[in-house]
């Protein structure tokens, strides 16, 4: 057998791993690590196999994995559990939850594939360099500071979503198309900086707080819902063509009045910026993920 060399201190890493998670103080061989790790309970109080693994992979030089299915017991990802994570990809049809800042930082993971997670806690999905395409088709609500720093990423679907925290959507260069047909409340600070998001529609929303700033090419604005959305911060629409009179908002033709004569929409809109949706000629699919 060819002999091979490992990092002393990766080894060390993976014995100190095992003991947290043991809350033993044994020593081990390299021969010994793996019936270690085998013996401890997954999704128990003792941690998790990702965790683990976790230790043995927070090496910047160690080989990036292509892919990695997290193990079936596993439901709730714990906090930075994939922070150094080296792998491509990552999936799971068991994990509901995700800790704070789950996958924070991770510069190598490009994909998250959970379709059955309803939650994130914050800053979960936050300065992940690589990351171009997450599917969670049931995400139910997110925390505060979620999808935020995601250099990599263009375009972002979340159908289930109904509940968000503050700092949602931020700073998200690549980001051309976001998807959000069930949101109602547009949260402090969310939807900001997104530099190349032309179109934005948001069929559920009956409110919008000190949000959608600093989108330098946001030009489209669509509101088809049957309820009026309020503005409730005067900040709104900060740096946007919108506030700047070049932009347009499409509302439900049912509402246009009720729009041009709401306090914040007629006091702060240039005229014409409003327009009925019936109106709109373009190709943007403005119902996308309505039900």
């Amino acid at each position: 057998m060819a002999n091979k060399l490992y990092e002393e201190t990766s080894i060390q890493a993976i014995a100190a791993a095992i003991r947290q998670k043991t809350g033993g103080s044994d020593t081990y061989t390299v021969g010994q690590m793996a019936s270690a790790i085998a013996s401890i309970p997954s999704g128990g109080g003792g941690g998790d196999e990702a965790t683990i693994l976790h230790a043995m992979m927070d090496n910047t030089d160690a080989t990036i994995l292509q892919s990695y299915t997290i193990p079936a017991d596993i439901t709730d990802i714990r906090s930075n559990a994939f922070r150094s994570f080296r792998v491509i990809n990552i999936t799971s049809d068991d994990v509901l939850t995700v800790e704070n800042e789950g996958f924070r930082y991770n510069d190598v993971i490009q994909t998250i594939f959970l379709p059955n997670c309803t939650h994130i806690k914050e800053s979960v999905i936050r300065d992940m360099s690589a990351l171009v395409s997450v599917n969670f088709p049931k995400l139910a609500e997110l925390n505060n500071r979620e999808f935020e720093t995601i250099a990599s990423m263009q375009t972002l679907s979340l159908p289930a979503l109904t509940a968000m925290g503050n700092y949602n959507f931020r700073t998200m260069n690549a980001l051309t198309k976001l998807v959000l047909p069930k949101v109602p409340i547009i949260t402090d600070n969310s939807i900001y900086n997104l530099p190349l998001l032309e179109n934005l529609s948001l069929p559920a929303c009956t409110q919008i707080r000190n949000a959608i700033k600093s989108c330098a090419s946001l030009n489209n604005l669509f509101l088809p819902g049957s309820t009026m959305a309020s503005v409730t911060n005067n900040s709104a629409f900060t740096a946007t063509p919108i506030l700047l009179g070049t932009g347009h908002v499409w509302v439900n033709d049912d509402l246009y009045d009720s729009y041009l004569s709401a306090s914040w929409w007629s006091s702060y809109l240039a005229s014409g910026v409003i327009q009925k949706i019936s109106d709109y000629t373009g190709d943007f699919d403005y119902n996308e993920g309505v039900e």
